[in-house]
């Protein structure tokens, strides 16, 4: 395992005020259901929203037992495995969130496995509730309850003893991708052909900040495995929290996930046409920007990005699911239970990561760069003072900048005092002063060196200021404070783009006058276009329908979007579309009615973008061709 760089106490904490500043909303990383749900609870708690919401993502995956997966493709399968690490200060104790939710999953899984009068015995020992553990612990718990398991700790100082050896780290790592786990030693022999191993943590910025700095395996156990988000303490009013309690209705959750998930066999999730669609999108969006941070040096930011979208996509589905069915008590059944993930919970899920690589990448970016580790030629740089501004003319002074960067404090500054004095005093008063400048008013004083000790590169100093700071009204510190800014040719100063937050709209939800008002233009070229049949490969070979949430311009026109696009023009009432019931969607394609086969709204429409009769039956009443464009196809 590779190690980081020590970070300091205050460093961290400029990191993390920084990580406060990236936005999270609620009601776009969640649907409405869950939003509700954890905005209530979370205020019930004397919470923040976000100190409750990523450890439920954690217990409600591992509620989902060992057998539920989300199937991406053929053979990518991911687990339901999401590791979260809540970073929030705490000056007041008044409910442990991390102890709150392990005694409700507690109760939860008493509850889901009551013994009956027929039942195994072995049944009662599937507990997945782990405590501090040491990992040959973990591997007999582990053994007990096929795999599955769930900590919940509330300091990340639980997991310090069991990372200090690489090959304890190397195993927690295979436990968060879900694989098995082998161990063959001269005491005993055991295999666990599948794991499904959770961990929430809610902990103190100092405390994540030691254990980054003391633990050498810990931080790449964070930037792969950890979903982290920094949250403010809320210093709510103890008459604002809420007097309703949800607690109740959170077992329920824990209980119904419990019984549906982990008997029966398995559950495997899939995504529907809609949601693979934009799944494709969100994925070549990561790549790109996982190739653009690898030049950056902060690729780490996007490594677990693409496992964790499955992931949280297959979660938030789940959850709004079952928040949905308890809400409206529908009953709970295997048989009635959906499985297909829609574009829509796609989208949350990518938001959600979103904003969690916005502020890993926070956590991560430095704020300040040391004097130490910058690198100087040994050099003495004159820095004079008001009366010697002509010598920053001479060729030996370095280039002068106005706009300085990053502070700069050097190791050994050599100043020659004004006068000589024999009596050095600390501070003097300002009678005394005046009466000097006066008296040595014709002896310019000579100019201050500054020797470098570093051996590398000469820097280029892009600002110099001295200010005399007074302590008292007739006293002030000398010798006056230097400051020197240094900037490096190399550096890059370009910040990256990360994740755009666009909110998600399909076309399918959008309402007919808001489909019509947002893609007019688009609409109307379709409609007047001189092809019969079209298909979406050739609607992006023509530029025919662009995206307005695509976050660039390589994703603006996509055949995932103009398929949702032609599907939206066949439910306006203007063609069919052929294709999609056989599964291929390569043979997708999208046939146009003629004018006398429109209905009345169908005609409006075409009345208020000024499209007449000849323009619209163009296709049909020229010579038909056969050509990349299409063919001429009459609809009745």
């Amino acid at each position: 395992m590779s190690t980081t760089p020590s970070v300091t106490t205050r460093e961290f904490g400029r990191r993390f005020r920084k990580a406060l500043s990236v936005p999270f909303l609620l009601d776009q990383v969640c649907s409405p259901n869950i939003q509700d749900f954890v905005t209530s609870y979370a205020a019930s708690l004397g919470c923040t929203e976000k100190c409750f919401f990523f450890p439920l993502l954690s217990c409600a995956a591992s509620c989902m037992g060992t057998e539920s997966a989300i199937q991406l493709t053929t053979h990518w399968l991911e687990p339901p495995v999401i590791w979260t690490l809540v970073i929030s200060p705490r000056s007041l104790q008044r409910i442990d969130v991390a102890e709150h939710l392990k005694l409700q999953l507690l109760q939860a899984q008493n509850e889901a496995w009551v013994l009956g009068k027929e039942e195994d015995t072995k049944d009662h020992l599937k507990k997945f509730l782990l405590d501090i553990f040491t990992l040959s612990q973990l591997q007999d718990m582990l053994k007990l309850s096929n795999g599955h398991g769930l900590a919940i700790y509330n300091s990340v100082r639980a997991l310090h003893k069991n990372l200090m050896q690489p090959e304890d780290a190397d195993i927690m790592l295979r436990l968060h991708s879900g694989l098995a786990w082998f161990s063959d030693s001269r005491v005993n022999r055991g295999t666990l052909t599948k794991t499904r191993v959770n961990f929430t943590i809610v902990s103190t910025p100092s405390s994540v900040q030691h254990i980054l700095t003391t633990t050498p395996n810990f931080p790449e156990l964070f930037h792969q495995c950890f979903l982290s988000t920094c949250s403010e303490e809320n210093h709510v009013k103890f008459g604002n929290i809420s007097e309703t309690s949800d607690t109740g209705k959170l077992r329920e959750i824990f209980v119904s996930l419990l019984k549906l998930h982990c008997a029966g066999g398995p559950i495997m999730y899939k995504l529907s046409a809609e949601a693979k669609e934009k799944f494709t999108q969100i994925h070549d969006e990561l790549t790109d920007k996982a190739k653009q941070m690898a030049r950056k040096s902060a690729h780490k930011v996007f490594q677990p990005a693409l496992a964790y979208l499955g992931r949280l996509s297959c979660v938030l589905h789940v959850l709004d699911g079952i928040i949905e069915a308890i809400n409206y008590k529908i009953p709970i059944s295997r048989l009635t239970w959906n499985t297909e993930i829609n574009a829509a919970t796609v989208w949350q899920a990518r938001e959600l990561l979103g904003h969690i690589i916005e502020q890993r990448h926070a956590l991560m970016e430095p704020t300040t760069i040391d004097g130490s580790q910058q690198k100087v030629q040994p050099a003495a740089i004159q820095i004079p003072d008001g009366q010697n501004q002509q010598q920053l003319n001479q060729p030996s002074t370095p280039q002068m900048r106005s706009s300085p960067r990053t502070a700069f404090t050097p190791t050994a500054v050599n100043r020659t005092p004004p006068m000589q004095n024999t009596s050095p005093r600390s501070s003097f008063s300002f009678n005394s002063a005046r009466r000097n400048l006066t008296t040595n008013r014709g002896r310019p004083p000579p100019a201050r060196t500054l020797t470098m000790q570093n051996n590398a590169v000469q820097p280029i100093i892009t600002s110099v200021s001295s200010i005399a700071v007074p302590e008292e009204n007739n006293q002030m510190n000398l010798p006056p404070t230097l400051s020197v800014s240094v900037s490096s040719d190399n550096a890059d100063v370009s910040q990256p783009i990360l994740l755009s937050r666009t909110p998600f709209t399909s076309v399918q939800d959008m309402s007919d006058n808001d489909f019509l008002s947002t893609h007019k233009s688009a609409v109307k070229k379709l409609l007047k276009l001189n092809v019969g049949e079209i298909s979406p490969s050739r609607c992006v070979q023509l530029k025919l329908t662009p995206d307005p949430t695509a976050s660039d311009d390589s994703q603006k026109y996509s055949a995932s979007f103009a398929r949702s696009f032609l599907k939206r023009l066949e439910t306006l009432g203007f063609g069919i579309c052929d294709g999609p019931k056989t599964g291929n969607l390569r043979h997708f394609v999208f046939k146009k009615k003629k004018f006398s086969a429109l209905g009345d709204e169908q005609k409006q429409i075409l009345s208020d973008f000024n499209i007449g009769e000849a323009d619209y039956n163009k296709c049909f009443t020229s010579a038909p061709t056969q050509n990349q464009n299409g063919k001429v196809v009459c609809l009745e």
